[in-house]
C-alpha cells in the first residue's frame, strides 16, 4: 500500500515538473557561477593615516572595470574601496597613482581599466580652532 502510494506521487506530472525545476535550477546555478564575467563599478576613495591639521580634497570615487566571478565581483560592490596611506603625503597638489596594492578588492579579482587613471588631491593645512584667530 505504501509503495503504490509513493509509486503514483513520484509519476505524478506535477511532482516531476517540480523535480525538473530544481534540478534546472541547479544545473543554471553551477554554470553561471563560475563564469568570469566583466563589470564597470565605483568605488570610494579613502585615506589612511590623515593627520589632524591636514585636509585632502580628492574626488569621491574612481571608476573601475573588473573581471571576476559573479559571487566576488558582487561583493567588490559592498566591500571594495581605494585606500591610500596619507602619512608621506606633503602639502599641495599631487598626482598619485593607484596600483593593485591600493585597492581593497578580493584577490580573484583582476582591475582591468581605472578611471581616472591617476586620481588628482590637494592637501592643505587647516587652522585650529583653539590657536585664536579670527
Amino acid at each position: 500500500m505504501l509503495l503504490k502510494i509513493t509509486l503514483q506521487l513520484i509519476t505524478t506530472h506535477t511532482f516531476l515538473k517540480i523535480i525538473s525545476c530544481m534540478m534546472g535550477f541547479f544545473m543554471w546555478y553551477c554554470v553561471s557561477s563560475s563564469r568570469t564575467i566583466i563589470r564597470t563599478i565605483n568605488l570610494p576613495v579613502y585615506f589612511d593615516n590623515i593627520k589632524s591639521n591636514i585636509k585632502i580634497q580628492a574626488p569621491e570615487s574612481m571608476q573601475l572595470t573588473l573581471s571576476g566571478t559573479r559571487g566576488l565581483i558582487k561583493a567588490s560592490y559592498t566591500t571594495g574601496a581605494l585606500h591610500f596611506d596619507s602619512t608621506e603625503l606633503t602639502l599641495g597638489k599631487k598626482l598619485l597613482h593607484p596600483t593593485y596594492k591600493n585597492f581593497l578588492l578580493p584577490s580573484a579579482v583582476k582591475v582591468l581599466n581605472c578611471m581616472p587613471i591617476e586620481v588628482s588631491i590637494t592637501s592643505f593645512e587647516t587652522l585650529n580652532e583653539s590657536s585664536g584667530e579670527q
